[in-house]
């Protein structure tokens, strides 16, 4: 009894002996790490210093130097989204975790302190991107960000933290981006309510020629950024605005050659006013009824005709009357040719309108894109 009680006091003895006192327990770490700690970190008190610095287990890695920590072991499902980005194919070059998000004093963005906060976010992307944030500097959406109204984006918002595919040209759809960026705010309701704005441009810039044809996947057709810019937009009173009358008729010009002062200030998606939106609805709902009453009353006319046409052929006596031809052979040839231009228009006219319908679809795989179906138009 007494050789098990010595044994058990032995096997004590060197765990308080040597179980504390390796290299990763913090205590020794901040012995020579003294300006180092994680207190109030989202990392304090969740993990330990060789939680991240594995590869530390003596004194050696004061010469050799510390491995990379590999955040990735613990967040994989935000390291799986970063190896589809843009930085990540920068290879070395490209930022790392600690880079966004600091090294031992990580905070979780709620804080003013925190490197990816609302108010310090510019700051962290300016680090490597010091043109496009000091343009972002001067733009409407951080001035309503920096006094506190959190619907208005920054650059993760735009751009998002760690899956940011942009990088890669050839999965770039100008369609997604702009639906899940610009328009996915700009036509928010609650939004427009919270700030009494007007709201409706961007559905009026979906209903026109410009938005008709991103959706149409046309990369050529104006954006929301190629006319209001990416990262310095401003009001339209602004100076230095791209849609200033003074500047609007060089930005339109960009894609128009010949693009004079009063073409550039006829286009506007903007809303219409209350008054004016009620006319545009009467006028709607009568265009659309006068069309169903023209192809309604055609398609009757022509079911009356044929039906009185087998009338006349069970007659037993139609080898007595005198045939009386309707049309000529060249106007027979104009109504082919009439009929066939009718329906080509409205084809490549709805292939606008409604991109993602079926049939849209096949005639864009079979090689109608967007300039063919122009020109047929």
């Amino acid at each position: 009894m007494n050789g098990k009680i010595g044994l058990i006091g032995l096997m004590f003895g060197l765990i308080l002996l040597f179980g504390g006192n390796g290299y990763g327990d913090d205590f020794e770490c901040t012995d020579c790490h003294y300006d180092v700690t994680v207190k109030g970190s989202v990392h304090d008190g969740v993990v330990s210093c060789q939680s991240c610095h594995e590869d530390v287990t003596d004194e050696k890695h004061i010469d050799e130097g510390a491995d990379p920590v590999a955040c990735g072991l613990c967040h994989y499902d935000q390291s799986v989204l970063s190896k589809s980005t843009m930085h990540h194919t920068l290879g070395e070059d490209g930022p790392s975790c600690t880079v966004c998000h600091g090294d031992h004093n990580i905070l979780h963005r709620g804080y003013s302190d925190s490197k990816i906060s609302n108010l310090n976010i510019p700051e962290t992307c300016g680090e490597c991107h010091a043109q496009e944030t000091e343009e972002y500097l001067k733009s409407v959406h951080w001035n309503l960000a920096k006094r506190g109204v959190k619907e208005s984006p920054v650059c993760t918002d735009c751009h998002l933290a760690h899956n940011y595919e942009l990088g890669d040209s050839s999965k770039f759809d100008m369609r997604i981006f702009q639906q899940e960026t610009c328009i996915r705010c700009h036509q928010d309701p609650v939004i427009n309510k919270k700030y009494g704005i007007t709201g409706g441009q961007a559905v009026q810039y979906m209903d026109s020629y410009h938005g008709l044809a991103v959706a149409r996947g046309y990369a050529r057709s104006a954006s929301c950024v190629d006319c209001h810019q990416t990262h310095l937009i401003l009001k339209k009173d602004h100076p230095e605005s791209s849609i200033n009358p003074a500047n609007v008729q060089e930005t339109c010009g960009t894609c128009h050659a010949n693009a004079t002062q009063t073409f550039s200030l006829s286009y506007s998606h903007q809303a219409a006013t209350e008054s004016a939106a009620k006319v545009e609805y009467w006028v709607k709902r009568v265009y659309i009824w006068f069309v169903i009453a023209v192809l309604g009353g055609m398609a009757l006319h022509n079911i009356i005709i044929a039906i009185s046409h087998l009338i006349r052929r069970r007659r037993k006596d139609l080898d007595k009357q005198i045939p009386i031809p309707r049309f000529t052979k060249n106007e027979v040839i104009q109504h082919w040719i009439l009929l066939i231009t009718f329906i080509t228009l409205a084809i490549t006219g709805f292939m606008l309108k409604f991109p993602d319908a079926w049939w849209a679809i096949a005639l864009t795989k079979l090689g109608i894109n967007e300039p063919a179906r122009q020109i047929i138009h």
